[in-house]
């Protein structure tokens, strides 16, 4: 029995292990593409193309908007909250399944 503790707790920490890198395989992508959207940003504005109704206008928009959203996720992970919301989740829909 304790031979079988020992390996389920290995298997357990394995899949934890493939999650987190997942996940942070994921915010490294999303950081480049958030970089990527604050370089199209800043170029935008030192070019001064970004006139009012311009299509650079709104691409520099968007662009700092992505920023701003990863900004926050990456914040939300790095202090566990991400991690509580997900978790939150996993319990809603196993409640959910039971009903």
């Amino acid at each position: 029995m304790n031979e079988e503790v020992k390996e389920t707790a290995l298997k357990l920490s394995d899949y934890a292990e493939a999650v987190n890198q997942k996940i942070k395989r994921r915010l490294f992508w999303l950081t480049i593409a958030a970089l990527l959207g604050m370089i199209v940003f800043v170029i935008i504005e030192a070019l001064g193309l970004d006139t009012p109704g311009s299509i650079f206008e709104r691409i520099a928009s968007a662009g700092l908007g992505f920023v701003f959203g990863m900004l926050i996720v990456i914040a939300l992970y790095l202090s566990g909250i991400l991690g509580k919301i997900k978790a939150g989740r996993m319990i809603f829909r196993n409640n959910r399944r039971m009903s």
